[in-house]
């Protein structure tokens, strides 16, 4: 009895089941302890990806613990699942006896007892601690070295980074009171020197008349702190945030937070009260989006050309803002009476000949160039000079009315206009 439920824990090539998880170790985990601790998470589950996410979590956490840098959780998933898939290969052909199997069944073995390494590729450089460094040398070879249970020298870094998070919400919060304190020192020396002046005066009265001056004269101390309060100039966020700071944020690539992390000391040095201020992230972003958007609206309504135009377009295929992925971009220009100008570049669905005229005619009525447009230009591929769904051909009947068409490669006209009426048409 006790034999087959040892046969039956026994996994092929790896050895018996562990039950325990892997936060035991007091050294970084090896390709077989992970694909034991694997194999019993599979067995609850029943799901690869799910069990795969809970052994690299566990991995991850050992991997911090010894304060090394590791990949992304995704790419480790697909690490452990690889191999697990390798492993179910010779699985499959263990009862061949062939030399390829055996060689492949072998090469499998050497590497169970070395490192499972998730570690980034820039780690060794990374390390700022010789200790740290040496330890994951020695994991990927003789591994002679352990983890304790408190590394003094992480917890000490650990400590020194809260006090210097500490240290920098400190002057965050006095510079913010700086121009606030150095209004109050001036009011205090006014009525210090005040007070002194008139300090001779008041012994020759008698007590009463002490007692009145002295009341007389803190009415007039809070007369003055309250008139220098109020005369104090009153600075809005949208004073400060004027399109030209707006613009230069802009051209710096300055992000939101260091934006607001120049701000504040700044507006402190000029004398103005930060904490009277609504400074924060958000709000200079809504500042930033603010003077962007006016600025496009303000290019749209200076923009009224009264000449004839040609538009230009050519899409692109090019990678994405955001993400690996690649998108059709439709870079779309106008020209004529010697100007050139970019309207836009927006992201097509796909490049056929219906994305590209709806985005173009789109274009011409967001600027009110229509009626302008005169003739278009573009290369000759198919997605454009197709005679049903080329991008020309929907564009005019969009537009109601022909355009002349002036391709990259050979003069193309749709109407019976010479081509020296081209020509004028086009220079202006």
């Amino acid at each position: 009895m006790s034999s087959s439920t040892r046969k039956k824990d026994d996994i092929f090539l790896l050895g018996c089941r562990d039950l325990e998880p892997l936060l035991r170790l007091n050294q970084l985990p090896t390709l077989r302890q992970v694909l034991l601790r694997y194999h019993q998470i599979l067995n609850i589950s029943k799901n690869v990806k799910d069990s795969a996410q809970v052994v690299i979590q566990e991995v991850i956490e050992l991997w911090n613990k010894s304060g090394i840098l590791t990949k992304q959780q995704n790419h480790c998933n697909e690490k452990l699942i690889k191999i697990h898939k390798n492993w179910l290969l010779l699985k499959k052909n263990k009862t061949r006896v062939s030399e390829a199997q055996k060689k492949r069944e072998n090469t499998f073995i050497a590497d169970l007892d070395k490192l499972f390494d998730i570690a980034h590729s820039s780690a060794l450089n990374s390390i700022k601690i010789a200790e740290d460094r040496d330890f994951l040398i020695d994991q990927r070879g003789e591994r002679k070295m352990i983890m304790t249970s408190l590394d003094k020298k992480m917890a000490k870094r650990k400590e020194r980074s809260l006090k210097r998070k500490y240290r920098a919400e400190e002057l965050k919060k006095k510079a913010e009171n700086n121009s606030a304190s150095l209004v109050v020192s001036s009011q205090e020396i006014s009525l210090d020197s005040s007070f002194s002046s008139t300090s001779s005066a008041a012994s020759l009265a008698n007590k009463q008349k002490d007692e009145e001056f002295v009341a007389v004269l803190q009415k007039k101390a809070h007369s003055v702190t309250s008139a220098s309060d109020s005369s104090q100039p009153s600075t809005s966020t949208s004073s400060i945030f004027t399109k030209h700071v707006t613009g230069a944020l802009d051209r710096n690539k300055i992000t939101d937070r260091e934006a607001m992390r120049l701000i504040i000391p700044l507006s402190a040095a000029l004398g103005c009260n930060p904490a009277s201020l609504s400074i924060s992230r958000s709000t200079i972003r809504r500042a930033r989006k603010k003077a962007r958007q006016e600025f496009n609206e303000n290019l749209n309504e200076t923009f009224k050309p009264s000449y004839p135009l040609v538009i230009h377009w050519d899409g692109k295929i090019l990678p994405d803002i955001t993400g690996n992925k690649k998108v059709d971009r439709l870079p779309i220009l106008i020209s004529g009476n010697d100007t050139e100008k970019l309207l836009c570049v927006p992201k097509l669905i796909a490049g056929t000949g219906e994305s590209m005229s709806a985005a173009v005619y789109d274009a011409m009525e967001q600027w009110n160039i229509t009626n302008q447009v005169q003739a278009m230009s573009f290369d000759t591929t198919a997605s454009n000079t197709g005679a049903k769904n080329g991008a020309c051909a929907l564009l005019e009947a969009k537009i109601g009315r022909e355009l002349l068409w002036l391709a990259c490669r050979q003069k193309i006209i749709s109407t019976e206009t010479s081509k020296k009426d081209l020509t004028n048409i086009v220079l202006g």
